[in-house]
């Protein structure tokens, strides 16, 4: 009874870690790639990051 009790466990445990494996984990990004290229374009052209934050919002995630 409890090897068979642990054999299920263990067969349960490896799903698990082979469905986390095809998962992106972690926090969401605020920025996407065109937000991250118009802050470098600003940064390149003097007018600074802090600058285009007041020109437009960058919502937290949620």
């Amino acid at each position: 009874m409890a090897e068979s009790e642990r054999e299920y466990i263990r067969g349960k445990s490896l799903e698990g870690q082979a469905a986390a494996r095809d998962r992106r984990g972690g926090r969401p990004e605020v920025f996407d790639d065109d937000m991250s290229n118009y802050a470098r374009t600003l940064r390149t052209n003097g007018g600074g990051v802090a600058r285009g934050g007041t020109t437009h919002t960058v919502k937290a995630p949620g």
